[in-house]
């Protein structure tokens, strides 16, 4: 997420956090944050074009292991982070899994607020 703030647009559920930036990497590329703070209900958010999503989520909100994209997030033999890959998606409906946060980079928006 980059320094200057965009518009994100309407959120799909009132329990759906939307926050929108600049990509600081890629001129006319934007991220978007979605929360989804619903404990219990899957929520789609629709989005035009293609994306990379990074989506976090916990099988226990109060444990100590974190999926990103549905695999967990730990340290290898060596203590080394793990290498960080977004899933490639489609434009469309993005499901945005209960009490996760959502990651959803679009290179190649070529938003004019952004170069």
């Amino acid at each position: 997420m980059g320094k200057k703030v965009l518009e994100a647009g309407q959120s799909p559920a009132a329990t759906v956090h939307l926050y929108a930036h600049c990509m600081p990497s890629h001129k006319g590329g934007v991220t978007l944050l979605a929360v989804n703070a619903d404990r219990d209900a899957v929520h789609e958010l629709k989005v035009d074009g293609k994306s990379e999503r990074y989506a976090l989520t916990a099988k226990d909100l109060l444990g100590s292991e974190v999926q990103l994209n549905g695999a967990e997030l730990k340290l290898d033999a060596t203590d080394a982070l793990p290498k960080i890959q977004g899933q490639k998606m489609p434009g469309g409906a993005i499901a945005l899994a209960p009490a996760s946060i959502t990651f959803l980079a679009f290179p190649s928006a070529s938003n004019a607020s952004c170069q």
